[in-house]
């Protein structure tokens, strides 16, 4: 039996290619499947109305058993791309909404006579048909229909009869997804083994000896500028027909045809760029607003500029550069990507096709703006040295976000974007941290309270949150409140030891205050349960950190000379000396006690136990041979911080044996300067070599080192010495400018008077000159010299003088003419081409001065800047 159809007899293509999978699903998911409507999605030009077209003809049309008694195709196709002549013309619509489904039906099914009856009359027995007869809609180019009547009877009346007729189905091709709740079925370019015999087939049938002679891999850079899309592959054929070479060709993708037209202007011209581009995007484009065209071109713009380990483009990335709220970016990505111009990736991440970005290039009129905020953007949020293989972590866009808007002191934004991450990642401690941080620093410090609440319900164990919590209501003098946090935390942290010390330091404040012996016993009582506790389940590191910080705690009462608190202070020394494992560490803490003990007026045997046991440590330390080799083979490592402390250790027991010149001691002292050196930190060479000069001038190599730091510190001096003079420079010119504008009441036409009346023409010249090189709403005044100020404020000196009041006059004069002496100093010295320049090598020749030289020039700028402060006094100027 045959099937009844309208398949339009024409072809949409030459010859069909690929598409073995796409058909494959159309079969299982529209024919086997239980949908009765199945939707072809794709962008235009790549392929649907040919994919529907083979598909009814090779598995409806010419099948052995049809599946259908009828198959209805209706088109609303309104434009049609010829890539010969390589552009988009309109055809005659013929589609008239339901009416044309009625009428399509009615002629396929051979009942024409029912064509003349009312509209009511038809729908009535097109629903009889509908619910008794086998047929296979193809509703082509549905993004055009704008009958609210038709998308209604789809969804509902064909809904309907497919509950009662399971052999009533509906294919649909658009550029739109999502119009009629269907199953999408979304196609992209060919596949490249079936672009590639696209390709060739028609360079053999049109005899294109460019594409037949070429290697597969030059083909295939050719088919990847038209992402595989088979009106794309047409165009490179027509082109190449045409005479087009393959740069002529790659320049029109681009967005840059070959228009040799000089009459047209700049809009024809863009009216003519790529063609196949603007058939493929335009129509969608067009019906976004402002917010949805923005983050298309957003993401075309990082798709663009992407690197090989740059991060995917995700929800998080596009949140911080776009500034939109999540809510309101994820519905306009959907948007997008419902009208085909977006692809959704694994792990919720987008891209654009190459085409998509050379169609936002070649449209969006301020493209080149954007992409430099956007790359700008993009790279303040990431650091390419930080990226690891597996990206970076959403939450971090967020934080690395509002880092930028706090050094920038945009405390709201910095908020704003938190809030946003928290939005999308409300079970993120960093986040609720973070916002907290922020909150507290602008003492809004309620709302920081539930942020650190939030933010230890999120990760009950975090520490560092806790600790910052209780810090903050220790600063803010809520002591009880302090310590019920660190209650609450010790809970939720198996009495984590920070959070520990923190509550003795609270309570050793309270103690230190009142003088009550209650905080006193809870405060030991606290740490010594804790010290049990931690021994019993083995904490040992936590041991040693709570006896490190109780010590300090007893050392407080002790120097504060309370009395009978000696044995506190002595009882945690002796608890330190049998978990202490670090020899010199134990040293250190017992001869502080000694001290502490002594000065402090205690007299008992504590203090020749504690010094016999610094002793007999002292003496029982390794060979100090193999304290050196230990340090170096750390500093050969490139552990610093160990390298640094076995060298302050080997340096100390030296020192203190005063064994001057010995070899050990120098290589320690080497290895210390190198250190900090390296770390730049200049102060502390030259301390160290000062604190071990009696090791230091014995080696050529630490007195190179400490010689280089004292250069890079004075070098660090001047630079700050000259920043602070470009920073007078400029404050001087511009309050001198601000004075003179005054007396001419700000008025640019009395300036250029007084200019011609004092023969300064060749100055307006100039500054004209300057202002139609870089135009402006500066002053003609903002572009002079120190020379040419001190030459207008001579001019000038009377007008101002009238200006003031007559018991200031005799004052402002005085002013004036001081200002002026000192304009003229800076005019006379070498001084003055480092002021008229100010660039690049002006700078180097002030770092080359002498300290005591750029002393003088800030003594010299201070002077005028104070006299010019004088001026704006005396004639009220703020």
């Amino acid at each position: 039996m045959s099937i009844q159809h309208n398949l339009p007899t024409e072809k949409p293509y030459e010859k069909f290619f690929g598409r073995t999978k796409a058909i494959q699903t159309i079969e299982a998911t529209l024919l086997d499947g239980g949908t009765f409507i199945a939707s072809i999605d794709g962008v235009g030009g790549i392929g649907k109305t040919a994919l529907a077209h083979h598909f009814c003809l090779e598995k409806i049309v010419q099948a052995d058993n049809p599946r259908f008694d009828h198959l209805v195709w209706i088109s609303s196709k309104e434009t049609v791309f010829d890539p010969f002549k390589n552009q988009t013309r309109s055809i005659e619509a013929s589609f008239q909404g339901l009416e044309t489904l009625f009428d399509s039906l009615l002629c396929v099914c051979d009942f024409e006579d029912y064509i003349e009856e009312s509209h009511e009359r038809k729908r009535e027995f097109c629903a009889e048909i509908l619910q008794e007869t086998s047929v296979l809609f193809v509703l082509d180019n549905l993004e055009n229909v704008r009958d609210d009547d038709f998308f209604s009877y789809i969804k509902e009346d064909f809904n309907r009869f497919s509950g009662q007729n399971r052999n009533l189905k509906v294919l649909t091709t658009s550029r739109k997804r999502g119009q009629i709740a269907d199953f999408p079925i979304e196609i992209g370019g060919l596949e490249l083994e079936d672009a590639l015999a696209m390709l060739k087939y028609g360079a053999d049938t049109y005899e294109i000896r460019d594409i037949k002679n070429a290697t597969d891999h030059d083909n295939m850079i050719l088919l990847e500028k038209v992402c595989k899309i088979p009106l794309g592959i047409k165009f490179i054929i027509e082109q190449m027909r045409r005479g087009k070479t393959r740069g002529a060709i790659y320049q029109e993708l681009s967005g840059y045809p070959d228009l040799n037209n000089d009459n047209m202007d700049d809009n024809e011209k863009k009216a003519k760029m790529s063609e196949i581009i603007q058939f493929s995007f335009k129509d969608m484009y067009e019906t976004l607003d402002e917010t949805h065209q923005h983050v298309f071109v957003t993401v075309a713009i990082l798709q663009k500029s992407r690197k090989k380990n740059d991060p995917d483009i995700s929800l998080e990335l596009l949140v911080n550069i776009t500034g939109f709220g999540s809510r309101e970016l994820e519905g306009v990505l959907e948007n997008l990507i419902e009208n085909n111009l977006l692809e959704r990736c694994i792990g919720n991440t987008y891209q654009v096709s190459q085409m998509a970005i050379n169609f936002a290039t070649q449209n969006y009129e301020i493209f080149e703006d954007i992409e430099d905020d956007v790359v700008g953007k993009f790279i303040e949020l990431v650091d390419p040295g930080q990226q690891s293989d597996t990206g970076i972590d959403g939450v971090e866009y967020f934080l690395k976000n509002a880092q930028v808007s706090l050094n920038q002191n945009q405390y709201d934004e910095a908020k704003k974007c938190l809030m946003n991450g928290i939005g999308i990642y409300p079970n993120d401690d960093r986040l609720h941290y973070e916002l907290g941080k922020i909150q507290e620093s602008l003492n809004e410090f309620r709302k920081a309270t539930d942020s650190f609440g939030d933010a230890t319900k999120c990760d009950p164990k975090n520490v560092r949150v806790w600790d910052n919590w209780i810090r903050m209501e220790d600063r803010r003098q809520r002591y009880n409140m302090a310590i019920r946090i660190a209650d609450d935390a010790l809970t939720h942290t198996d009495h984590d030891v920070t959070i520990l010390i923190q509550k003795l330091n609270i309570l050793k404040f309270l103690h230190l205050k009142s003088s009550s012996g209650n905080h006193l016993r809870t405060l030991r009582t606290e740490a010594t349960d804790a010290e049990n506790e931690y021994n019993r389940q083995n904490r040992s590191s936590d041991v040693l950190r709570l006896l490190h910080g109780w010590e300090k705690v007893e050392y407080a009462f002790v120097k504060g000379q309370f009395v009978n608190q000696f044995d506190g202070y002595i009882s945690v020394i002796d608890k330190l000396i049998k978990k202490e494992t670090a020899n010199q560490t134990l040293i250190d803490i017992l001869q502080k006690a000694e001290r502490v003990l002594h000065n402090n007026g205690y007299r008992g045997g504590a203090l020749k136990r504690f010094n016999r046991k610094a002793n007999s440590i002292a003496n029982s330390l390794i060979s100090m041979s193999t304290l050196v080799k230990n340090m170096e083979e750390n500093f050969d490592s490139r552990h610093y911080n160990h390298a640094e402390q076995e060298a302050q250790r080997i340096l100390g027991l030296l020192a203190s044996k005063k064994k001057r010149g010995d070899h050990y001691a120098r290589k320690a002292l080497y290895v210390l300067l190198q250190i900090y050196n390296n770390r730049e930190d200049y102060d502390r060479v030259i301390s160290q070599y000062q604190l071990y000069k009696n090791f230091g001038r014995q080696d050529r190599e630490c007195k190179r080192l400490h010689n280089i730091a004292q250069s890079k510190k004075s070098d660090q001096e001047k630079r700050n010495m000259v920043n602070e003079i470009k920073q007078k420079l400029e404050e001087s010119e511009c309050e001198i400018r601000r004075v003179v504008m005054w007396s001419l009441e700000n008025d640019e036409k009395t300036l250029l008077a007084v200019l011609e009346k004092n023969n300064g023409v060749n100055w307006i010249n100039k500054w004209s000159n300057y202002r139609t090189q870089s135009p402006s709403d500066d002053n003609l005044l903002d572009y002079s010299s120190f020379t040419e100020l001190r030459e207008v404020l001579k001019w000038c000196k009377n007008k101002i003088t009238m200006k003031t009041q007559n018991n200031k006059r005799s004052e402002v004069g005085r002013c004036c003419r001081n200002i002026i002496n000192s304009l003229e100093k800076f005019s006379i010295i070498e001084f003055h081409n480092i002021i008229q320049e100010r660039d690049e090598a002006s700078h180097h020749r002030l770092l080359n001065r002498s300290k005591e030289d750029l002393n003088l020039i800030l003594i010299s700028l201070g002077l005028l800047l104070g006299n010019v402060s004088n001026l704006k006094e005396a004639i009220n100027l703020d």
